[in-house]
């Protein structure tokens, strides 16, 4: 049995997934790459914990890039903590970077509510005390489903040292596109969530939602709450639209 396993959901070929090169030159060498292609994330993602032969789990995405020391960080604070929630840094300094706040929590390991997908580690016995991915979610919010599930038995520790750079949007267009997405993704989660027609209206006309401090942000922002508005209400007539047929 190894120490800890590290789980990458991926299309691509191990030779042209960015992190395993940095996790080859860790000193640290008590662990395995689990590589899973499964159609929809949450199903790779749990055939990955399935098959994972660590009591230790993190999923790092086959675009991070993870700082050194890495894997020692992750084993040293999944010693101590069920639910860690590593650091994500969005490389460039853009006006994405700005708007992604909630990526980098700071330098400060502490209790929190936020995890990332493409940072995360878990305590093997996690997933069978709460459960697995939902696999009815194939893409958008399937760490934020779980998430809910796991704050009714353990809490989330940040650690800054378990640190990676991961770009959230490759470009403003990319970043549009990336709100729509989870605007689609948001009905299923709001209807486990138990929100009401109001909360969810709240939510999408909330001015903080639409205004950045500067200019370009607000309209990069602006331009991203509306196209996550448009997929909400896409995903709504779908859904009315089944439910009529």
């Amino acid at each position: 049995m190894v120490d800890l396993s590290v789980i990458i959901v991926t299309k691509l070929n191990r030779s042209e997934i960015d992190c395993i090169p940095v996790f080859e030159r860790c000193s640290f060498k008590d662990y395995e790459v689990i590589i899973r292609g499964d159609e929809g994330i949450s199903k790779a993602r749990n055939e990955g914990i399935k098959q994972a032969n660590a009591e230790k789990i993190v999923f790092v995405d086959d675009d991070a890039t993870p700082c050194e020391g890495y894997l020692s960080a992750a084993s040293n604070v999944l010693e101590e903590h069920e639910v860690v929630a590593g650091d994500v840094i969005h490389p460039s300094d853009d006006v994405i970077s700005r708007l992604c706040t909630h990526y980098d929590q700071g330098d400060t390991s502490k209790y929190t509510d936020t995890i990332i997908g493409c940072n995360m580690g878990f305590q093997a016995e996690v997933f069978e005390s709460v459960g697995y991915f939902d696999e009815e979610i194939e893409w958008g919010h399937d760490e934020t489903e779980l998430r809910d599930r796991i704050l009714y038995k353990y809490p989330i520790f940040y650690e800054p040292q378990m640190r990676v750079f991961h770009m959230y949007a490759g470009s403003v267009f990319d970043y549009w596109k990336k709100r729509y997405r989870l605007g689609l993704a948001d009905l299923y989660l709001y209807e486990k969530q138990n929100r009401s027609m109001n909360e969810r209206l709240l939510k999408m006309l909330n001015p903080r939602s639409y205004f950045h401090p500067t200019i370009s942000g607000t309209m990069v922002k602006a331009v991203g709450r509306i196209t996550r508005n448009i997929g909400n209400v896409v995903a709504l007539a779908e859904d009315v639209s089944e439910d009529i047929d």
